[in-house]
């Protein structure tokens, strides 16, 4: 495997879904630290630290949706399926050229 992140293990959609109430609730701690902030009540640094934690955040919910995708192609290969980046759409001049796939 080398340079995929270890799989899931099929616990990728509960995890998915954790990590999503895990962005939302980032999300508005910033928006309370914000107005907290506007009305002079805490200082810009408790508005940074809720920046990186909601950043902190998303960035683990791309993993877990990378990882997810990875499982996915590595479930079809193990299937007998193929990879290939012959098998997508090509894209010339900004439209796909006729014969090819509509993605």
């Amino acid at each position: 495997m080398g340079a995929y992140p270890p799989p899931c293990g099929g616990q990728c959609g509960e995890e998915a879904k954790a990590q999503e109430r895990a962005v939302k609730a980032a999300e508005r701690s910033l928006a309370q630290a914000l107005n907290q902030y506007r009305i002079g009540t805490t200082s810009y640094l408790t508005v940074v630290t809720a920046q990186a934690a909601l950043l902190t955040n998303q960035r683990t919910a791309i993993n877990i949706a990378y990882r997810r995708m990875v499982a996915a192609v590595l479930l079809v290969q193990a299937l007998g399926g193929g990879w290939s980046n012959r098998d997508l759409p090509q894209i010339e001049h900004g439209s796909i050229r006729k014969g090819s796939p509509v993605p």
